[in-house]
């Protein structure tokens, strides 16, 4: 029997190794990554923010199945990382593996957002280290980044929701 669990959890409640499985498109966004993070920073005091869904399916070894919103899983992997930087004590939760990609997993958690190249092994590589630009050149286009940096922190770990959508059982990740 299959099970759906929906839940919400804040950003800063994920937790877990995700592995995009190979049916799945490779990271592209572009716009998007800015438009999420204006969004995030506007949000008002006493206001929550929700995301699109997480769909997610564990596996028999622990880890998730990630089957929708890599995109903003992966975007939101990025702006933790770049807050990194900044916060060097914040805990990374979460991995994101791509199961097409070697060596994603390591490439995702050890991107240097002071010197990003445009060497890319392949187009994966190529749209991460654009988004992780757009994310670099968003903090620094503001007044105080660090400050910037500590505010986005915040409301990622206590305002910003995501539709946490795990299937249990044998359902057919592909057909879902």
């Amino acid at each position: 029997m299959n099970t759906i669990n929906l839940t919400t959890k804040r950003v800063g409640e994920i937790t877990g190794d995700f592995i995009i499985p190979s049916y799945q498109r490779g990271y592209r966004w572009k716009e998007e990554v800015k438009i999420l993070l204006d969004d995030i920073n506007e949000i008002p005091d006493g206001e929550n923010y929700c995301l699109q869904p997480i769909v997610v399916k564990k596996t028999d070894d622990n880890k998730y199945e990630l089957i929708d919103g890599q995109q903003r899983l992966t975007t939101l992997f990025l702006i933790l990382g770049y807050i990194r930087t900044f916060r060097p004590k914040l805990q990374q939760k979460y991995t994101i593996d791509y199961e097409i990609r070697e060596k994603s997993k390591e490439f995702l958690s050890n991107i240097d957002f002071d010197n990003i190249n445009d060497d890319a092994e392949n187009i994966d590589e190529y749209f991460i280290k654009e988004a992780a630009k757009t994310i670099k050149n968003w903090f620094d286009s503001s007044t105080d980044a660090d400050n910037t940096a500590s505010l986005i922190a915040n409301k990622l770990n206590n305002k910003v929701n995501v539709i946490w959508y795990e299937i249990n059982g044998t359902e057919d990740a592909i057909s879902l």
